[in-house]
């Protein structure tokens, strides 16, 4: 302790001759102070600098690696992603409509109205069941277990976690329908109506209409209806509040 205040004594003894040395050769206390605070100045800035300096050494040193470890995990992620994308530009019904290929109108020449067959039997029926003309066939489904029965109480329950094909459907609802569309399928399409009726529009695709015709016709439970509904734009109603159960699937 005692040599610690000896050390203490000798500063401030050193100070005043230093002091008194510089007042004797002309310099004031206001000098003194002004070249005191000049002195603080630059230790903060240089301090501060000594600080920014850190700062950019760290980031120079951090950047690069941290840069390289983005890129790392980015352009894995886009490599994957685009492997795994089938279309660099999504389908929609714009792409679809805009690359469709122009239609030859001899599938709908002269066509005015749905063929109403009645119930064919299998051989019967093998003329007409790659044609592209729309066609209903009467009470086709009248013997399915499913238009005898009301099956809405338990459907939720059943499709709840049943697996379904990709192309098999199942529509239902109240005064509901679909607007005017194309299907972009593969193969052909039926639809059984099970419950209920629905109106269909049918109408050919926009370079044919000055030679073909739009027409409706009506489906009643236990009919089938076959349409080609890649080339036959389609859309549905149900009238009058009817509730409309139907199933669908592709074939060909």
């Amino acid at each position: 302790m005692e040599q610690s205040d000896n050390i203490l004594e000798d500063i401030e003894e050193a100070f005043l001759v230093l002091t008194e040395s510089f007042l004797e050769q002309g310099a004031s206390l206001v000098d003194l102070k002004s070249a005191s605070l000049e002195n603080n100045i630059k230790n903060k800035r240089n301090h501060i600098s000594h600080y920014l300096c850190s700062k950019k050494v760290l980031l120079a040193l951090f950047t690069p690696i941290f840069c390289s470890i983005l890129f790392k995990y980015l352009y894995f992620d886009i490599i994957r992603s685009i492997r795994e994308t089938r279309c660099l530009i999504p389908n929609n019904y714009f792409i679809w409509e805009f690359t469709r290929p122009i239609s030859n109108c001899d599938y709908c020449r002269d066509v005015t109205s749905a063929l109403i067959l009645p119930n064919l039997t299998r051989e019967e029926f093998k003329q007409y069941a790659y044609s592209s003309r729309p066609m209903v066939i009467k009470y086709a489904a009248s013997h399915w277990p499913a238009s005898k029965k009301e099956l809405c109480s338990i459907m939720v329950k059943i499709l709840e976690d049943a697996e379904v094909p990709y192309s098999n459907y199942v529509f239902l609802g109240y005064e509901e329908g679909a607007i005017m569309h194309l299907d972009y399928i593969s193969r052909l399409m039926w639809q059984g109506q099970i419950i209920g009726n629905k109106t269909w529009s049918v109408a050919p695709t926009p370079e044919c209409d000055t030679v073909c015709t739009r027409f409706n016709f009506t489906v009643y439970a236990g009919d089938i209806v076959l349409l080609d509904t890649r080339i036959w734009y389609h859309s549905t109603y149900v009238k009058g509040g009817n509730f409309s159960l139907t199933v669908t699937s592709e074939y060909g």
